[in-house]
Parts: C-alpha cells; sequence; structure tokens
C-alpha cells in the first residue's frame, strides 16, 4: 500500500535527480568548451610573450580585434615589445658610443702621458742627480703634470695641479706643460718662468681655470735652488715643510701679477718632495683623509731611500688609506735629490 502512494513519488524523484545532474553536466561541459574557447588566445599570448621573453623580439603578437579585457593585454604586450626594442636599439647605439668615447679617452690617456717624462732613471749619464716621478689620473686623463730637463748645468722642474678633472684639466695641463718647458729653456729664473706663464695663461681664460705650480731650477754645480711656489702645497725638505713665505697665486687667476721667487744656499744631499693634493687630501670609504700627519710619519727616517724607491712606497700607502674607494683627485709626486760629487 505505502509503496503504491510513494512509488511514483520515488520515480519521480530520481527523475528529477537524473535529469538535475544530467543539467548540471552538460552545463560543465558548455562552461568548459566556453572557457577553453575564451582562454585560448590568451594561453596563445602567454606562449607568445614567452618567446619575446627569450629574446625574439620580431615575433609578432596576435591581433585579433578584441575589445575586451584579453585584447587590451594584448595590446599592452604589443606597445611594450616595440618600447622594448626601441629601447635595446637606444641601448646598441649608446653602447656604441660609449665605447667609442672609452677609446677616444684611452688614447688621449695615451697621449697626455707621452707628454710627461717617464723613462727612469731620469738622468742615466749623471750620477749627481736622483729624481723620479709619477701621475696618476683620478679619471682617464688627468690634470695633473709633471716636467723637468737639465740646460747649462741647471735642473729644471715642475710640479701643478689643474682646476676640476677630466677633458678640459687635461687639455689646460697640455698647455701648460708646453708653456713651462718653452719658457723656462730660456733660461729665465723660476719667479720670472711663473710671471709668463700667469700672463699667458690669463689672457682669454674666459672658462676661469687655473692650475697651482712648485717651479724650481737647481744649479747642479752649487746646489743653489730658486723656486716659486704658486698656491701649490708645501713640498717637504727632509721630511719637514719647506719654511716658504712667498705662496702667491696660481697661475690663470689674474693677468699682470708679479710672483716672487724665493731660494736655498745649497739643496745637495737634500730630499725634496714635491706633490699635489691628491696625496694629502686622498680620502677613504670613510671621506677619512690622508692628511699631513700621515704623510709626515710615513716620510719619517726615509731620507736616504732613492727616489725610484720612494715614491711607488708612498703611492702603495696613500692606495691602502684609500682601501679601494675610488680616487677623488689625480695624484703626482716628485722626489728629488742632488748629490754631491
Amino acid at each position: 500500500m505505502e509503496s503504491d502512494i510513494f512509488g511514483a513519488f520515488y520515480r519521480m524523484r530520481r527523475a528529477v535527480v537524473f535529469t538535475v545532474l544530467a543539467a548540471l553536466l552538460l552545463m560543465m561541459m558548455v562552461c568548459s568548451r566556453i572557457i577553453r574557447h575564451e582562454l585560448k588566445p590568451l594561453t596563445h599570448l602567454s606562449k607568445q610573450a614567452e618567446t619575446i621573453a627569450s629574446g625574439d623580439f620580431g615575433m609578432t603578437l596576435p591581433d585579433d580585434g578584441r575589445r575586451d579585457e584579453i585584447g587590451q593585454l594584448t595590446q599592452s604586450f604589443t606597445n611594450m615589445q616595440h618600447s622594448l626594442v626601441n629601447y635595446i636599439d637606444e641601448l646598441k647605439k649608446t653602447t656604441a658610443q660609449k665605447a667609442s668615447i672609452e677609446s677616444e679617452l684611452k688614447v688621449a690617456r695615451e697621449i697626455q702621458m707621452s707628454m710627461l717624462p717617464r723613462i727612469f732613471p731620469a738622468f742615466p749619464n749623471r750620477s749627481d742627480i736622483d729624481l723620479f716621478a709619477m701621475m696618476t689620473p683620478a679619471k682617464e686623463v688627468g690634470g695633473d703634470l709633471y716636467d723637468y730637463f737639465v740646460q747649462d748645468e741647471r735642473l729644471y722642474l715642475c710640479v701643478g695641479d689643474v682646476s676640476g678633472k677630466g677633458i678640459p684639466a687635461s687639455l689646460f695641463m697640455a698647455v701648460t706643460r708646453n708653456l713651462f718647458r718653452i719658457v723656462a729653456q730660456q733660461g729665465h729664473t723660476p719667479a720670472e718662468i711663473a710671471t709668463q706663464l700667469n700672463n699667458i695663461l690669463s689672457h682669454d681664460n674666459d672658462q676661469n681655470m687655473f692650475v697651482t705650480m712648485f717651479i724650481g731650477c737647481a744649479d747642479l754645480r752649487t746646489g743653489h735652488f730658486d723656486y716659486c711656489n704658486c698656491g701649490h702645497n708645501i713640498p717637504l725638505l727632509d721630511g719637514k715643510f719647506m719654511d716658504v713665505k712667498n705662496t702667491n697665486f696660481p697661475l690663470g687667476v689674474m693677468e699682470g701679477v708679479s710672483f716672487v721667487g724665493e731660494s736655498i744656499d745649497d739643496i745637495r744631499d737634500h730630499q725634496l718632495l714635491i706633490y699635489t693634493d691628491g696625496l694629502n687630501e686622498a680620502e677613504n670609504r670613510q671621506h677619512e683623509l690622508f692628511g699631513d700627519d700621515r704623510l709626515l710619519d710615513f716620510i719619517s727616517g726615509k731620507q736616504d731611500i732613492a727616489a725610484e724607491e720612494l715614491i711607488p712606497m708612498l703611492h702603495e700607502v696613500v692606495e691602502r688609506h684609500r682601501d679601494g674607494a675610488i680616487p677623488n683627485d689625480d695624484l703626482t709626486m716628485l722626489c728629488l735629490r742632488v748629490l754631491k760629487p
């Protein structure tokens, strides 16, 4: 009796459940098909993007004219691809230009360094001159200079530091070094050399560049030493700062200035160390200066060491102080001892 009453209900329930399950399965199949159809362009775009990411920037992204989010994403990837291609082209051009500039700077450095005396011993046929010099630019080219030569038993020398760094300073340095050689060869005193150099460098100096310089002339027969300090660092004589009374202006600051020189009666058997501020102002990673105290501590008791040994030793001490820090200035050092016969 009960089965007759509820039998139809059970059959209907089973039919409804089956219908619902069948409908759900059909909906899942339809939704899955729709999702696969809709995601197919996105999957293709992903593969194309991976190809572009691998370095194939010539790959063309699909453009099916869609205006939905996938179409917008495709357009964004296309724009990014074009921007990336343009950026790489510009990067290639910039890299090529940089390589060209670096090559030219390398040549400029070689030309600049070739202008400075670099063969040591400086005077291999003379036993009365112990001289060594070194110039280390902070950049590819620098603004420091040194020079020396012997004429009529007089040793002329100079050490200079041009304001600024890089190519402008190197050009000013080249002009100054050549002018020193030309003027000094006329037999002038260091003060006269400084006066003439200053007038020439000051004339039409629109860039307002200048050079500090120490100029000296040692009579190799008597040891008499004339010098003129033009705003330069005070040199060391036998491990102590020289008693320089007239520091003068740097060269190139003002035309018409008369420079005042000084002299030492006999410099023979004395150690003279001339340097630029790239030595005492050398900075380490903590921006601590090498300073005068470290310089004096190093030079103490080293008056009998040959110049060719002393300068590299001092350079090594400065490098240890820097401890890998990028050089903040050019570094030039010249050491001289005139020896008695």
